[in-house]
Formats: structure tokens, sequence, C-alpha cells
């Protein structure tokens, strides 16, 4: 819901700025398992938040939650992420789209016929027992030894309509200066085709993409 990921985005801008201050402009690294902390800590406040008396800033967590997906350039160099929900990361360089690869796949359930995949993992939904709320990363490489790529993080009814690898190769090809025209071309044709395939019963599933140029 939209008061439970306005206040995961405030708390996790919070979080995370302070983790990558304390590793300041050392050669520390973020660790395996730091930023699914981080995730886990949220998770933590959300429940914190439910049981007090007052009203929750997060909302109903009890029958609402969001899906999150981070990425972050350690000090390293590297490039870390984490994940919790029906979100994905792609990872793409080269123009040709040879070296495109998912790197974090969405949590939900395969999906029956005629069936719409189900989470299950998320932030919140706390009165759901097949969710889990335990957060998953993924690790993409040291920068320098890779040469420039782009890092896309997108929920998964933006996939729904959207080739991953070629949205890759696509933000790849459009280059530093043209990935947000690029994002915004592609996140506007995936709306324009769920709209024409969705009924007047159906939901039209949130599409939101993030480019993350590296070089």
């Amino acid at each position: 819901t939209w008061g439970m990921a306005k206040f995961t985005r405030r708390y996790l801008t919070q979080a995370l700025r302070q983790l990558v201050a304390e590793k300041g402009r050392s050669d520390n690294v973020i660790s395996t398992g730091e930023l699914s902390q981080v995730l886990a800590a949220l998770q933590a406040t959300v429940e914190e938040q439910q049981e007090s008396d007052g009203l929750a800033a997060c909302g109903d967590a009890h029958h609402s939650g969001c899906s999150v997906a981070v990425a972050v350039v350690t000090p390293a160099r590297c490039i870390r992420g984490a994940w919790i929900g029906d979100c994905e990361c792609v990872f793409g360089g080269t123009k040709d789209g040879s070296e495109a690869r998912i790197v974090a796949r969405a949590h939900v359930t395969a999906g029956k016929k005629n069936e719409l995949p189900q989470l299950t993992r998320a932030i919140g939904l706390l009165d759901n027992t097949a969710v889990s709320h335990e957060a998953e990363e993924f690790y993409a490489g040291v920068i320098d030894s890779m040469g420039p790529r782009v890092v896309l993080l997108g929920t998964a009814g933006l996939w729904q309509g959207l080739d991953r690898l070629q949205t890759a190769k696509d933000c790849f090809n459009a280059g530093p200066h043209r990935a947000q025209e690029e994002v915004e071309r592609l996140t506007m044709a995936c709306q324009a085709t769920s709209t024409k395939q969705c009924t007047m019963e159906d939901n039209i599933p949130d599409m939101t993409l993030l480019a993350l140029w590296v070089a």
C-alpha cells in the first residue's frame, strides 16, 4: 500500500546512508548479510509499530505490505543488493546484450493456469502465514574489472510486459545520459500493453523501473 511504501522508502533512505557512512572512505566493503539485515530491521520496526497503542506510521501491516529491492555501490566499488517480494533485478552490459543476466527473481509462486502468481515473501502482510519476511541478497561483481554496466530494478508488474534481457540491452545502449529517457519509454510502453490486456475487473499491476548506470 501507499502508506507502507512511503514509510519503507523513508526508513531505507536513512538506514542505507548510515550503513555506507559507517564504512567511510576506506577499503571496507559491505559484507554478505548486511543488506538483508537492514531489511530484517525494517520488518522488525513494522512489527513493533503494530504493537504500539498509537497510529502506526507504516499503516496497517497486518493486511498490507510492500516489496523492496536495493542495490548499493560499495566503497570498494562492488555492487551488492538485496530484495524481497515481487521485484526483480537485471544486470546488463555490452551492446549486443550478451552479458545481460537476471540476478534476483521475484518471490512469487509459479502460478497455475488462469491463476495469478502469489507472493511468497514481503515486508508486512503479518496476517498472511504463507508469506515469509526473509530477504535475499545478490552480488554483481567488482565494477573496475567488468567495465560499464547497467543495473535495473523493476517490480513484477513491469516484467509482465517487457522482455528482461532485451530491456537491459536497450537501457545499456541508451547510455548514461539517456538512461532516464529510455526508462520512461519502456515503462509507458508496458503500461499501455497492460491496459489493453486488463478487463474492468482486473487490477493493473504496479510498474516501476529504476536504472543504475555504473562505470
